[in-house]
């Protein structure tokens, strides 16, 4: 499979592990509504070739996401399957690159060590417990839970919600999402007090066997290109990176009344 095959693969799987609440395709663009939570599942998504004025297709997209009253504006979301020249327009309009990340991929072909140290429990759907956990390991808006829950209960390739329990109080969670031979890993949070103890990669072994379980062949996921504790994580398990995307990102000047 060629370079820019295997980034589409990735994104539309990207896409599928959380769904957005509201979708409109726009000549090969995908412009994602989730009530402002999450920036990826409120991005314009720019995956295939489209034959559309350029700057018309622009203006659309900021007009729907300014009539949806969004306040932190608009962001289009940058992949090398982005051509050269709409982020040329979008710069000249205005836009600024935001949070770069690193796509990374591992092959699963070799057998994982199992890690002792820490009893993974995984489920197919989410909890209660395993959404409080969420949200408070990720200082998260809590608002936002239940336009999170809609976006859980709308995946429909094979999920495993992880979490780990230590006296009592979950320490970590994460989201394995199958889909073909491929699981994607979201959402890895581990407890700001419990870092270095191997929580972490005991997490990820779990989920990337629970993977191989689930006729996975190959892993990937996304992290933030100056976390270096995690990509450091993930390095152990093999995996490498295979493409990075960034966000443009322009806000909406304030209206007065």
């Amino acid at each position: 499979m060629s370079g820019q095959a295997a980034i589409l693969q990735i994104e539309e799987r990207s896409l599928n592990a959380l769904p957005s609440l509201q979708t409109v395709y726009l000549d090969g663009w995908i412009l994602r509504f989730a009530d402002g939570f999450m920036r990826r599942a409120n991005s314009v998504n720019l995956l295939y070739a489209g034959a559309l004025n350029l700057e018309r297709k622009i203006a659309t997209c900021e007009a729907a996401y300014r009539d949806r009253g969004y306040p932190h504006g608009i962001v289009f979301k940058i992949t090398p399957l982005t051509p050269p020249e709409v982020v040329s327009a979008l710069i000249a309009r205005g836009y600024a690159h935001d949070s770069v990340t690193s796509i990374q991929t591992a092959d699963l072909s070799h057998p994982l060590a199992a890690a002792q140290a820490w009893r993974v429990e995984i489920a197919s759907s989410w909890s209660d417990a395993w959404l409080d956990g969420y949200f408070r390991m990720n200082r998260a808006d809590t608002t936002k839970r239940a336009a999170l829950v809609r976006m859980l209960s709308a995946i429909v390739p094979t999920t495993g919600y992880a979490q780990i329990v230590h006296d009592g109080a979950i320490i970590a969670v994460g989201l394995g999402v199958v889909e073909d031979d491929m699981i994607g890993l979201y959402d890895i949070v581990v407890d700001g007090g419990l870092r270095r103890r191997g929580v972490g990669r005991a997490l990820v072994s779990r989920l990337l066997t629970w993977g191989i379980e689930n006729s996975a062949r190959t892993a990937y996921l996304q992290v933030m290109d100056e976390n270096t504790p995690a990509k450091a994580l993930y390095a152990g398990f093999g995996f490498t990176e295979a493409y990075r995307y960034s966000y443009l990102q322009r806000r909406f000047a304030a209206t007065t009344p």
